[in-house]
């Protein structure tokens, strides 16, 4: 089993100008969430899934590991994206303030789906 390296840095929030996914950063590593992902973190923070682990269907597959601390583990591990974030408390309330405050701009799961 191979170690995951990740930085224990502050997170930086943005969003991405093509795909208007909400992007978060910590140290090299960036990891790009839609606002179905960032409900589905909120879930797994709030005990609503049976698993400590949600997991997103959508690419890019992002998967959410709650740590017996409370800090969330945040992997992607899509062939063009290989990240890894840890979110601690202060960083998942951050999370949720930015998409509240620019709710309007982050792209929902809808938006990338095939009709």
């Amino acid at each position: 089993m191979a170690l995951k390296k990740f930085s224990n840095e502050q997170i930086t929030l943005g969003i991405h100008p093509t795909t208007r996914m909400l992007s978060i950063k910590q140290g090299d590593n960036v990891i790009h969430m839609t606002r179905d992902q960032v409900n589905g973190l909120k879930g797994l923070k709030d005990g609503k899934y049976e698993t400590n682990i949600y997991t997103s269907w959508l690419s890019p597959r992002n998967q959410f590991k709650l740590q017996p601390t409370g800090c969330i583990l945040a992997e992607c591990t899509d062939e063009y994206n290989q990240a890894t974030i840890l979110i601690n408390s202060r960083g998942f309330n951050g999370i949720l303030d930015y998409v509240e405050a620019n709710k309007g701009r982050i792209a929902w799961d809808r938006e990338f789906r095939r009709r």
